[in-house]
């Protein structure tokens, strides 16, 4: 396995700012923004990057399989084998 497992969608926000008053507005910005835009969301500016991904074949079950095999990676423990 290569890195952490993923959900099916994962939207990424870093927000900077001079003040918290200021980072939290531009935080509120962002979320305003990503929800008008949907999926296709995307922004770049000097005070936010937001960026989207989307995996269509990630399922729930397939998420905790990955989760289990990079648990037991980080572990350095064999997977649990169900019979």
């Amino acid at each position: 396995m290569s890195g952490r497992p993923h959900r099916a969608y994962e939207i990424s926000v870093s927000v900077s700012a001079d003040t918290w008053a200021a980072a939290v507005r531009e935080l509120q910005w962002v979320v305003d923004h990503v929800e008008s835009h949907g999926q296709a969301c995307s922004s770049v500016s000097g005070t936010h990057i937001v960026h989207v991904a989307h995996d269509p074949d990630m399922t729930p079950e397939r998420h905790a399989a990955e989760v289990d095999a990079y648990v037991a990676e980080i572990r350095g423990c064999q997977p649990k084998v169900e019979p």
